[in-house]
This record gives C-alpha cells, structure tokens and sequence, in this order.
C-alpha cells in the first residue's frame, strides 16, 4: 500500500471538531501530579459527567476535540458537551463546578476576578515547572533504590 493510500484513511480521523456527547478532560497520563489528581477526580465524578482522555495513549482523540497535543501537555484542557474549550484555569473551575466540595470554590473564583487571576498566574507557573519536578522525582527514587540496593 502507498502513501497517497494511506492518507484518506487517516483523514477522518483528523477531522474539524465535534462537539463531544460529554464533557471532556484531557490530562497527561504520564504526569504522577496529574494521574493523582485525576484518579480523586474520577472518584467524585460520581454522575458519571465527564469521559476521561490519558492524551498520552489517546493523541488522535485530541484533534477531534480541537486540541493542540503540544498545549495539552502544558495544562488541562476540558471540552463541555457544546463543544467549547476550556483550558488551564478555566478547565479546573468548569470541572470543579459540577464535582461534590469543589463547586463552591468554582463559584469563589468565577465571583472574585481578582482571586481567579492569581490562581490562574500560579497555575501557570506551576505548569511551566512541572517537568522539572517530575525530572527531580524521577531522579530521587532511582537515587534512592540505588543506594537500597548498595546496603
């Protein structure tokens, strides 16, 4: 089979976005913070709201929903059922609105723009460091199971 071929059956898959049936979070499953967070997520979402997309297993789903893969690493991103995105910030209060404890701090934020405007500056600092941190992380438990192995 040759390339021209090939590219008919992968341009459905590209396809322009679709407003998704539920709401959409998309998370890097490869992130220990982000993976916790999304496990205790999971856990409250108990209505069954949102689907959960790992963008690391799942890169053609991302397009679908008109997600950058290289944005979707840097920070969460939540498509609501009319198909809008929402990123960073603003995908934590649209997430956090409908789960059990959080909506009141969904409201606190939304109500006081100042106070989300600061969240929104620490997240995305958080964001810009995340990697390093999960460099140290990784390099702290293979320090440490080499100096367990060394006992």
């Amino acid at each position: 089979m040759t390339i021209p071929r090939l590219l008919p059956t992968l341009l459905p898959t590209l396809s322009p976005a679709l407003p998704p049936s539920v709401n959409t979070v998309a998370y890097d499953g490869e992130c220990p913070w982000c993976k916790r967070e999304i496990a205790f997520y999971k856990k409250l979402d108990a209505k069954a709201q949102y689907r959960w997309l790992n963008i690391r297993t799942q890169p053609l789903s991302l397009r679908r929903l008109g997600i950058d893969p290289y944005d979707a690493l840097a920070e969460l991103h939540v498509v609501d059922k009319q198909g809008q995105l929402h990123s960073g910030l603003q995908a934590h209060i649209h997430l956090w609105a409908s789960l059990p404890g959080y909506c009141h701090l969904a409201r606190l934020l939304q109500k006081y723009p100042a106070m989300a405007w600061v969240s929104h500056c620490t997240y995305r600092v958080f964001a810009r460091v995340r990697p390093y941190f999960q460099r140290l992380s990784r390099l702290a438990k293979k320090t440490a199971s080499t100096l367990k192995r060394g006992r």
